[in-house]
């Protein structure tokens, strides 16, 4: 265990949890459309700033300011939103574009400033909860981390190429927390080389000729019984977590309302709701997947809980399970369909997509599907087709 000791160290490193970078603690608000009305004109309240003075602490921010210096005439306009001024940043023009906004109290202290890209996309702006809810906390996000590599560490031998897939595997949670503290310039480079180390290192694994050699046997640190133990405790509290903490993003909200056309016999593409205008951009089968969800418990037509997108997501990820679990035992028993399905339930970033609500699983179960029926053709190439 000493001689592992470094790996497990580079490991917590890694595995940041994505909630440990401090990020803001207010809730998004839409910035689709550009506010028409007049500014206020209506005296503040005792101890509020008014719209002026709003916008005037708004023009004053560094970034807003060279915005504005990159965008000559620009304008500003503040409005009240949530017990808060929400000043918009608009270029001039009659093609006017809106290049920041900025939040500023009642009492008059800025609180948030967004430009470029954070502007529009409320999710780059590392909103607590957003994505995953609870899942991002420190105690869950690390000991799942840590969970999904120490029982496959090797403590004879350090350096095989296992324990480094492992650490890449787990090194996304340092991109991602740098993404929930809305810091997109080093959380989209991070993610690059450990995606382009996963494209080269199973593309050897997928095309490599010939037995594996000897030495690159699995040797766990602990009996597979063990496994399936915590296995167990894992698919519980995945099961737990999505419905007492999960929430559903616009991607599951997608699945519902095109559910809800299909069953009621309306044209699946169009007329989406505002809140979810450009939900129909998936092809019709993943609407298809989401009517029996949504027959059992119907839409009511806005964002509200989606119980129906919850089943969804939580049923695509046990057919991931379970399916794992029988393409092990068909290639060496029992014994493997229990380590595959402990590292997909360990993996912190399984548990991510559940509790956000996505249909990620979805196609991930149909691939293992076609993995699965590789001894019929015309079922694994259906399989396949439909991921």
């Amino acid at each position: 265990m000493r001689r592992a000791a470094p790996l497990v160290a580079a490991l917590l490193l890694l595995a940041l949890p994505a909630s440990a970078a401090a990020a803001p603690t207010t809730t998004p608000g839409s910035t689709a459309t550009r506010s028409t009305a007049s500014p206020l004109t209506q005296p503040p309240k005792a101890g509020e700033i008014s719209s002026a003075r709003a916008e005037r602490l708004a023009a004053a921010v560094p970034k807003i300011a060279a915005e504005r210096r990159a965008n000559p005439g620009s304008t500003l306009n503040a409005r009240k939103k949530d017990g808060r001024w929400v000043v918009d940043v608009w270029t001039k023009g009659p093609k006017a574009k809106q290049i920041g906004q900025v939040y500023v109290s009642l009492d008059g202290r800025v609180t948030e400033a967004w430009t470029g890209f954070q502007v529009a996309w409320t999710m780059a702006r590392g909103y607590p909860g957003a994505f995953g809810q609870s899942v991002n906390s420190p105690w869950i996000w690390v000991t799942l981390s840590v969970l999904f590599v120490l029982p496959f560490v090797d403590v004879r031998r350090p350096w095989r190429m296992l324990h480094l897939d492992l650490l890449v595997l787990v090194g996304f949670g340092a991109s991602l927390a740098f993404f929930n503290a809305a810091n997109l310039g080093l959380s989209v480079p991070l993610s690059a080389p450990l995606l382009a180390y996963l494209a080269v290192r199973l593309a050897w694994v997928g095309l490599r000729r010939g037995p594996a050699a000897p030495g690159d046997a699995l040797r766990l640190l602990v009996p597979w019984q063990v496994l399936a133990v915590g296995a167990l405790f894992l698919i519980g509290l995945r099961i737990g977590l999505n419905i007492v903490d999960g929430n559903v993003i616009d991607v599951g909200y997608s699945g519902v309302i095109g559910a809800d056309k299909l069953a009621h016999g309306r044209e699946l593409y169009g007329a989406f709701p505002s809140d979810n205008e450009r939900g129909d951009t998936y092809g019709p089968l993943l609407y298809l997947a989401y009517v029996p969800f949504e027959l059992i418990w119907p839409w009511t037509g806005r964002w509200d809980n989606l119980p129906a997108a919850h089943a969804a997501a939580g049923v695509f990820d046990a057919a991931c399970i379970l399916l794992l679990f029988l393409i092990g035992r068909r290639l060496r028993g029992t014994a493997l369909g229990v380590v595959l399905v402990y590292a997909w339930v360990s993996y912190p970033f399984t548990i991510y997509a559940t509790n956000s609500g996505v249909n990620d699983a979805l196609p991930a179960a149909l691939v293992l599907a076609a993995i699965w029926a590789h001894g019929r053709p015309a079922a694994r190439g259906a399989f396949a087709t439909a991921a």
